[in-house]
């Protein structure tokens, strides 16, 4: 299905959230007191979904989070990815998550923001569902220019 680049951004703006954080529930102190604290309080400040704070709390104990994520996500003008060891284990573990971001995702992959615990998590570089995500240049945390980088990678606020 073709979309006229207007008419994808007009669709764009319409959306409930600037961005959709997804990460491990072990890293939400970092993400509050880091990603939250600068994208939200920022200047401009941007509107976010977290996984774990502003999704309906039954979703975090049944098997199927899948509707969870792909309904949030299709909310957002962009998905946060936070990449840590925990995420790896935790959420990117379970198949229902991956596939509901996949299909989130789909022709989409502009949407995507990769944050990086480190730059180096050789399990993320070997897992053949995360590496075409990869490919969107990964925002390291603690590069020099974090913070630049990351607010280049959400959309415009107009």
């Amino acid at each position: 299905e073709f979309k006229s680049g207007s008419k994808q951004f007009a669709e764009e703006r319409e959306k409930l959230y600037d961005g959709y954080v997804c990460y491990s529930p072990k890293d939400e102190d970092f993400v509050l007191h880091s990603i939250v604290a600068e994208l939200e309080h920022g200047d401009p400040s941007f509107q976010l979904c977290l996984h774990y704070r502003d999704l309906p709390h039954q979703a975090y104990f049944q098997h199927s989070t899948s509707p969870v994520v792909l309904e949030a996500a299709e909310a957002s003008r962009r998905v946060i990815l936070v990449l840590s060891r925990n995420f790896m284990q935790t959420e990117w573990s379970r198949f229902e998550f991956r596939s509901a971001l996949h299909e989130a995702l789909k022709g989409r992959v502009f949407k995507l923001v990769v944050v990086e615990e480190s730059s180096n998590l050789p399990e993320a570089e070997e897992d053949p569902d995360l590496r075409p995500y990869l490919k969107t240049a990964p925002r390291a945390w603690g590069e020099k220019r974090f913070w630049a980088r990351l607010r280049y990678a959400m959309p415009n606020r107009d």
